[in-house]
C-alpha cells in the first residue's frame, strides 16, 4: 500500500497525479505532501492531545520531511507543483507578494524594532532627569508596542528558506514572528548546518523559546516553528558525521526512500488534471486562510483519539527489543512513539477540514509511520551516529553502498565477503554472517542463490 492510501482524497489524489506526470516514486511525493500542509499551517497551530484530561503536552503542529531520491528523478518540478500553489494562497490570503514585498517586510520589521528601542531610550532619558515617572514611562513604551501590532498585518506571511544558515535563519524567524518554511530540493537545506550551531532547527521543531545574540543585540523568539521539506541524493546522508545525529536534527525528521524509478518510466505520461490542481489550491488556501493569523489555534483530540496515544506506544515498545524494528533506531523510534505520531495525525485533522483528531486520523497516522520505518531504517544505516552503530544498521549502508556501485540495481546480488571488503567493521566472516543472518530474519536481505564460494543475498523491494 501506498502513503496515498491514508491521505484525504483531495491530497491524495494530487499527490498520485503529481507522482505520474513526474515519473517520482509516489510515496515520495506523498511525503513531501504532508510537509506542504505542514507548510500551509506556518506554525499556526499547535496540538494538545491530552487537555482533556488537565495535561499540558504541547507540540507545534509541524513536520520535517525528507524524501531520498537520485539525480535526475525530478526533486525539483515537484517542489515547483506541492509549493507555488501554497505560494499563491499565501499572497493572496496575507496580500503579501512573496517575491516583490518580502524585502519590504523586512524593512518594516526592523524599522519597528528600532522605533520601540528608541522609545524606550527616550523614555529611561526621561525618568533619569525626573521629567517622567516610571509608571508613566512603562505606559508610554506599551503604547507604542500596540501601535506597531496595530500596524502590522493580522497575517503571517510565507518566509519560505531554500538555502540558509542557522545565524540567516535567526533573522528570518525575527523577521517573521518565528516561523519560516525550508523547502528544498537541494542537500543544502540540511547540510550547511555541519558543524554549527543548530539551536534556530532544532528550537524551530520544538517551538522552545529560543535566544541568541544578533548583531549586537540580544534577540529572543518566544515560540519559533519551522517546516522542513527536503529532497536529497542518500549518498548525501553518508557526509553528514555524527554531529547531525547525535545532536537531535536527523531523528526530527520523516523520511521516504523509495526505489528509483529510473529505467521503468513511463514516456508519456498522463498529465494533472485541471479538476486535482484546483481542489488542492482550494484546500490549501483553506488551510492558510484558517491559520496564517497570528493567534495560534490549538487542535484538539477527542477523547478515543487520545486512547489511541496509548494503543501505539503498546504496538510500538516490543520493536525496540533486540531484533526488532526500531532496535537500532532509539532517537527516531522515540519521536516515532511520540511527537511524530501526535504531529501527523494532527496534520491529517487539519488536512480533512477539521481541529479536532479523531480515531481516524490516528489510524491513517499510525499505518503512514509503520510504512516510513523500512525507509528510516536504511536512511540511518547510511548515516551512521552513535545510535545506529550496530552491525545491522551498518551491514545495510554497506548493502546500499554495494548497489550503487554497481550502477543502482536494487536487485544486484552480493556476497559477505564483498560486504567485508568495504567494511571496517564486519571483519570478521562469523559477525559479517550474523549480520546478514540478522538481516534475512528481518526482510531487509533475502537468499538470490548460491554460487562458488558462498551465498548469494540482495535486497528485499519494499
Amino acid at each position: 500500500m501506498s502513503i496515498t492510501d491514508h491521505l484525504p482524497e483531495w491530497l491524495g489524489t494530487y499527490a498520485e497525479q503529481v507522482a505520474e506526470e513526474l515519473q517520482v516514486p509516489v510515496d515520495a511525493v506523498a511525503l513531501l505532501s504532508l510537509g506542504a500542509v505542514s507548510a500551509a499551517v506556518n506554525g499556526g497551530a499547535s496540538t494538545m492531545p491530552t487537555a482533556q484530561y488537565g495535561g499540558t503536552w504541547n507540540e507545534p503542529v509541524a513536520l520535517y520531511v525528507l524524501t531520498l531520491l537520485g539525480s535526475g528523478e525530478g526533486k525539483s518540478p515537484v517542489f515547483n507543483k506541492l509549493m507555488e500553489p501554497i505560494v499563491n494562497a499565501f499572497e493572496e490570503v496575507t496580500g503579501v507578494h512573496a517575491a516583490a514585498d518580502a524585502k519590504y517586510q523586512t524593512i518594516r520589521n526592523r524599522f519597528n524594532r528600532r522605533h520601540i528601542k528608541q522609545v524606550e531610550s527616550n523614555c529611561l532619558r526621561a525618568v533619569a532627569k525626573g521629567s517622567m515617572s516610571r509608571e508613566e514611562a512603562i505606559a508610554e513604551i506599551a503604547a507604542a508596542e500596540r501601535e506597531v501590532a496595530l500596524f502590522n498585518s493580522t497575517n503571517i506571511p510565507l518566509k519560505w528558506l531554500s538555502d540558509v544558515t542557522g545565524p540567516g535563519m535567526v533573522d528570518e524567524m525575527i523577521d517573521n514572528e518565528g516561523r519560516v518554511v525550508i523547502a528544498t530540493p537541494e542537500a543544502e537545506g540540511i547540510t550547511n548546518f555541519r558543524g554549527q550551531s543548530k539551536d534556530a532547527i532544532l528550537k524551530g521543531y520544538d517551538g522552545d523559546t529560543l535566544g541568541q545574540s544578533r548583531r549586537g543585540m540580544s534577540v529572543t523568539i518566544a515560540r519559533p516553528v519551522v517546516t522542513a521539506l527536503v529532497a536529497m541524493q542518500p549518498t548525501v546522508l553518508a557526509t553528514l558525521g555524527s554531529d547531525m545525529t547525535d545532536r537531535g536534527l536527523m531523528p526530527r525528521f520523516l523520511y521516504s526512500y523509495p526505489d528509483s524509478l529510473i529505467g521503468h518510466r513511463n514516456s508519456r505520461p498522463k498529465l494533472v488534471t485541471d479538476e486535482a490542481a484546483d481542489e488542492y489550491l482550494a484546500e490549501m488556501t483553506r488551510i492558510v486562510t484558517t491559520y496564517s493569523e497570528k493567534l495560534i489555534k490549538i487542535v484538539s483530540w477527542d477523547n478515543a483519539a487520545t486512547r489511541e496515544i496509548g494503543t501505539w506506544r503498546d504496538e510500538l515498545e516490543p520493536e525496540f527489543l533486540a531484533g526488532g524494528m526500531l532496535a537500532n533506531l532509539g532517537s527516531w523510534g522515540s519521536k516515532v512513539r511520540g511527537g511524530h505520531f501526535i504531529r501527523l495525525a494532527s496534520i491529517l485533522a487539519i488536512a480533512n477540514g477539521r481541529e479536532t483528531v479523531s480515531v481516524g486520523d490516528c489510524v491513517e497516522a499510525k499505518a503512514i509511520l509503520r510504512g516510513l520505518m523500512l525507509d528510516a531504517k536504511r536512511a540511518f544505516g547510511r548515516m551512521g551516529g552513535a545510535q545506529v552503530e550496530d552491525d545491522l544498521a551498518h551491514l545495510m549502508g554497506k548493502v546500499n553502498e554495494l548497489i550503487e556501485a554497481n550502477g543502482g540495481d536494487d536487485r544486484y546480488e552480493f556476497a559477505k565477503r564483498e560486504v567485508m571488503r568495504k567494511s571496517n567493521r564486519l571483519t570478521s566472516a562469523d559477525r559479517a554472517q550474523a549480520a546478514i543472518d540478522r538481516a534475512v530474519d528481518e526482510g531487509l536481505l533475502e537468499e538470490a542463490g548460491k554460487r562458488t564460494g558462498g551465498t548469494l543475498y540482495r535486497l528485499v523491494k519494499s
